[in-house]
């Protein structure tokens, strides 16, 4: 049974189990033969625990979307971190934080990919730097004058009619560096459903 030690100013062992760990906590005089002892002997109660929590986390679904699909979610504990998908369900090994990671890296995959292929069917400008990173009150930004455009990674969990329309939406700012009858034209000319899809972004993954 692995378990990690942490030595503390206190006078008695003591063991608590969590999601990915088992800690247990001695005094820092206390030997291994008896910090050993005190962890067989609370060998059955430790693996009772663990069994519990692994149970509550695999119950305890909640939904996780995906590129508009959604997905029933189970954190599993593991000491491997990955990220698994299903027809209904997306399954988080190891750390529960690790999808978070998950979500930036396939955004960072997908979306600079996506902008390259709308860019090239519509305005066809010239963009000096791409920056997706998690923004907490924009889905996308453009600096129309150092032909900058930022895209919000939580754009990755929103369907693909949706995404497409943000990233149309950054690129016609270096155009029009504005929210005026212009600028919705310039959209519009390029995606005549661009009001449905706004919709979407706002609805979706609720």
């Amino acid at each position: 049974m692995n378990y990690q030690i942490i030595r503390k100013p206190i006078k008695n062992i003591y063991i608590r189990v969590t999601l990915n760990d088992i800690i247990v906590s001695a005094p820092k005089r206390a030997s291994m033969r008896l910090i050993n002892k005190v962890v067989q002997n609370k060998k059955e109660w430790i693996e009772k625990r663990v069994q519990e929590i692994n149970q509550q986390n695999i119950l305890s679904k909640k939904n996780a979307f995906y590129l508009g699909q959604k997905y029933n979610l189970e954190i599993i504990a593991s000491d491997e971190n990955k990220v698994g998908l299903t027809t209904n369900n997306m399954q988080v090994y190891g750390n529960k934080d690790y999808l978070e990671n998950w979500y930036k890296n396939e955004a960072k995959k997908i979306l600079p990919d996506m902008l390259k292929n709308i860019n090239s069917k519509t305005l066809n400008k010239d963009i000096k730097s791409l920056k997706i990173r998690k923004m907490k009150t924009r889905w996308g930004s453009c600096n129309h004058t150092k032909r900058y455009i930022n895209l919000n990674s939580e754009l990755i969990k929103k369907p693909t009619p949706a995404i497409e329309y943000v990233i149309l939406h950054e690129l016609a700012h270096l155009i029009h560096p504005n929210h005026s009858k212009e600028f919705y034209s310039c959209i519009e000319s390029f995606m005549p459903d661009y009001k449905q899809r706004e919709k979407l972004l706002r609805n979706s993954t609720k």
